[in-house]
């Protein structure tokens, strides 16, 4: 009798989509543990705002006399597609040694993050003025006074109000390495260009920025934010995973509760493919 032998289909196994996002998590710790895996240590203090869309050309303010600020500016001259646009900002004095001539005076700056300071500027104490404009206290002479404190240019200044040295004791027990997390404020630079040979000095302000919320991009190909999530944020997460870390410093603990766990790479998971501008 003849056998004849059939050729079967080749099994094919069915994976489910829960089961295809187990493998994915799963690649990413392996990618993430690898000794190949060679993306630049995460500094979380840089890396948080480095993705911040600010304008390279120079751009206007006209200032004004705050209420809830110490100034308001009028922004313009911004292009489209940053992360500022053209409006009004509440603001802050940070060189107590110059003035700021106001409306209908305009004047001419640069725009900088206050983690990518320009030249001298990059030895103040910038994690404590985003501290004090994420808590604050009292009238806006209270803050003013609380940030000339740590940003005087030498000057030494010490606050003259109650409130003011209440805002410096909180800031000075907890505002060291203090990031703003998406939807909190950062404060940004508004450096002045001065044009012609003897004009008179012009303050070094800063306005307030929310930061923009991209819930998940924590690195990119040179390991700082590249505005976008991907498997890449996710084995970042990945490689820290079960750390205890300080949420005010670290932006990898998405969920604020000082553990990097599933619940950190669940929501970058839920925020997979999301794009900024």
């Amino acid at each position: 009798m003849k056998v004849r032998l059939f050729a079967s289909e080749p099994f094919v196994p069915r994976i489910s989509t829960s089961t295809k996002s187990l493998l994915a998590v799963g690649l990413a710790v392996l990618i993430a543990l690898s000794s190949s895996f060679t993306t630049r240590a995460l500094n979380p203090v840089v890396a948080t705002h480095t993705a911040l869309g600010l304008p390279s050309a120079p751009v206007m303010i006209e200032s004004f006399n705050g209420t809830q600020s110490y100034f308001d500016v009028n922004l313009s001259n911004v292009p489209a597609g940053y992360d500022v646009t053209n409006g009004t900002y509440h603001d802050w004095c940070v060189d107590i040694t110059a003035g700021m001539t106001r409306s209908p005076a305009i004047h001419q700056v640069r725009l900088h993050s206050s983690f990518n300071p320009p030249g001298d500027l990059a030895t103040q104490k910038w994690d404590m003025v985003n501290y004090i404009l994420n808590h604050k206290q009292g009238s806006a002479l209270d803050i003013q006074e609380a940030i000339w404190y740590f940003v005087n240019f030498g000057t030494g200044y010490s606050p003259t109000s109650s409130v003011a040295l209440t805002i410096v004791n909180d800031t000075l027990a907890n505002g060291t390495g203090f990031v703003p997390r998406p939807g909190q404020t950062i404060s940004i630079i508004c450096f002045p260009i001065v044009i012609l040979p003897g004009s008179s000095n012009v303050q070094v302000t800063v306005i307030e920025l929310t930061v923009p919320s991209l819930i998940g991009d924590v690195t990119g190909p040179d390991g700082q934010p590249d505005g976008k999530v991907n498997m890449r944020d996710i084995g970042t997460i990945a490689r820290h995973f079960g750390e205890t870390v300080s949420p005010a410093t670290s932006i990898l603990d998405l969920n604020l509760d000082g553990k990097i766990d599933m619940r950190d790479i669940g929501l970058v998971a839920k925020h997979f493919g999301d794009k900024s501008l």
